[in-house]
């Protein structure tokens, strides 16, 4: 049963938030997966336009080196980390359908001590533009990375920093939140400016998670005479809101099942030639929904699949 406190969470702090979610549990172990998802055809604020979006991704975590077993109190792992995504984009203003690639390779490093802190570093680096012909890619950059120090129990303090996108441009950003294990089913978390959720475990097979965060990126695609005087290559940047319930089902010991139904607000658009804005334009508010299976590997009984 929900308890009076975490009613009080969900109902006052939840709908205050506008924090982008930059971390999630973190495995211990192997994993591949895919997914895929789909924004439905949504309008333009001024009519005269709409915007659809289908993607599909696979992604994978390789451990290379592990330090076990927790006997000694300690824990370290390194991972490789890559992921290949496809963003079939129908936008009005753009003529003909925008096929969007990305690529990410990467690596990690886990670490948690006799203290029980965690602590993570996380970089890749990775491209993304246009598939066709004529089309333009830019080279880019992800990091984060935090480290948690209890406080009291079951609160615990989370710091760090991160250069992502995530707002629509590049950016570097300072880290610096709370988690909160309110009991063994329910807990929470906060990481400002940049991630909110509360979690609940029903059961050994399935858990739910409520995220609010932004919904920006910025992307490359060629400017094919829809706007004539401005540079080849245009840049779409994306900034707004969205708040995800995503459903994890666990199928078996090694395979995993997310079920993800979320709403995105309105949400600014732009376009620029260079560092110029040449096109501002704003969507109504859409709702999504993305399907993700997961196989997990090379698991260790001491370690289990993740710390959530």
């Amino acid at each position: 049963m929900m308890t009076l406190r975490t009613l009080i969470l969900f109902l006052i702090v939840v709908p205050l938030l506008s924090a982008q979610e930059m971390f999630d549990s973190t495995p211990l172990g192997g994993m591949i997966g895919i997914s895929f998802g789909r924004i439905p055809e949504t309008e333009l604020t001024t009519g005269t336009g709409t915007f659809e979006s289908r993607w599909g991704s696979i992604h994978a975590s390789i451990p290379v080196h592990r330090t076990l077993p927790w006997g000694n109190g300690t824990f370290q792992q390194f991972t490789l980390t890559g992921s290949l995504i496809k963003n079939t984009t129908n936008f009005t203003l753009l003529s003909g359908e925008r096929v969007i690639s990305s690529g990410w390779l990467g690596g990690s490093w886990t670490s948690i001590g006799s203290s029980k802190n965690l602590y993570l570093l996380s970089a890749s680096v990775g491209y993304s533009g246009e598939t066709d012909p004529g089309g333009t890619k830019t080279l880019r950059f992800r990091f984060l990375g935090f480290g948690t120090m209890p406080l009291s129990n079951p609160l615990v303090m989370i710091y760090g920093a991160s250069y992502s996108a995530l707002f629509g441009k590049d950016l570097l950003m300072p880290l610096l939140g709370i988690q909160w294990k309110i009991n063994e089913e329910w807990s929470s978390s906060l990481l400002l400016p940049a991630a909110f959720s509360i979690r609940y475990r029903a059961g050994s097979s399935i858990a739910f998670r409520l995220s609010i965060s932004a919904a920006g990126d910025r992307v490359q695609t060629a400017n094919r005479g829809d706007f004539p005087g401005a540079a080849g290559s245009l840049q779409w940047r994306t900034t707004g809101l969205r708040s995800v319930l995503r459903t994890n089902i666990s199928l078996s010991d090694i395979f995993g099942l997310t079920v993800d139904l979320g709403a995105v607000s309105k949400r600014n658009l732009s376009l620029l030639s260079g560092t110029v804005v040449i096109r501002k334009e704003q969507l109504e508010p859409s709702r999504y929904i993305s399907l993700g299976l997961q196989y997990h590997f090379d698991l260790d009984e001491n370690s289990g699949r993740s710390l959530e």
